[in-house]
């Protein structure tokens, strides 16, 4: 119950935060557009919840990082030069850094890092030398029809 109350508070707090700089933003327009503040105030507030629950994540679980970033280390470095280039990208097309954006970003990191995390999982699991999997490869692209 006690957890919930924090929760609950920091909500408001993220909310109160996110109204007033986009009132700072909006003040200015006369008259005041009311509908593109409360989308941005939702927009942002959307984005901070995101992020807040991956560092949630990544905390909770920050006992296994550092195991994990040795075993894995090319998915880490796939993963760091994904959002260093997405950074670029999002700095130099000038884009909205709202929910959407931050989304995509992690969608993407996901997405780009899954082979990689694929192919690191399989060595480990099943490591193979290269002449196995050149083998693998001449069999499969060189087989005849009447083999099967």
């Amino acid at each position: 119950m006690y957890k919930r109350g924090i929760i609950a508070a920091l909500l408001v707090l993220v909310f109160v935060a996110e109204a007033f700089l986009a009132r700072q933003f909006y003040i200015e327009i006369v008259p005041f557009p009311e509908d593109e503040w409360w989308m941005t105030v939702v927009n942002n507030c959307l984005r901070d919840l995101l992020l807040a629950g991956t560092a949630g994540l990544l905390y909770f679980r920050r006992n296994r990082l550092a195991d994990r970033s040795k075993r894995y280390f090319p998915v880490v470095v796939i993963g760091v030069l994904y959002l260093l280039i997405a950074g670029f990208m999002i700095n130099q097309l000038s884009l909205d850094k709202g929910f959407l954006t931050t989304l995509a970003v992690l969608t993407g990191l996901n997405n780009n890092i899954i082979l990689v995390l694929l192919t690191a999982m399989c060595y480990h699991k099943w490591a193979i030398t290269a002449d196995e999997a050149g083998l693998f490869c001449r069999l499969f692209l060189y087989r005849s029809d009447d083999d099967f």
